[in-house]
């Protein structure tokens, strides 16, 4: 099966790039679908809950959570609620 593969590119001043929710849906910055990437994610949940699909497992995260994401690992979101949902998501480099 094929996946998308994100290539996010970090602020050379920055070690981190840092993503809110809801201002990710204003953009259509955040793609749901399956995907992968070289740099770490974590996500913490303010309000509301989030779906963490993986190969192999099936996270739901909800308001407080913080959940990790490896390199490289193939991970999708599912969302039930946008309008009451708040998180952050920060995305950094392996080095």
């Amino acid at each position: 099966m094929q996946y998308k593969r994100f290539s996010i590119e970090c602020n050379k001043n920055y070690f981190a790039r840092v993503y809110r929710c809801p201002d990710l849906f204003e953009f259509d910055l955040f793609d749901f679908t399956l995907h992968w990437h070289r740099d770490y994610e974590i996500v913490y949940i303010h309000s509301g809950s989030i779906t963490i699909q993986k190969i192999d497992t099936k996270v739901t995260l909800k308001t407080g959570d913080v959940y990790f994401i490896n390199s490289e690992e193939v991970h999708s979101y599912s969302i039930e609620d946008r309008d009451n949902l708040q998180f952050i998501l920060i995305n950094f480099p392996v080095r």
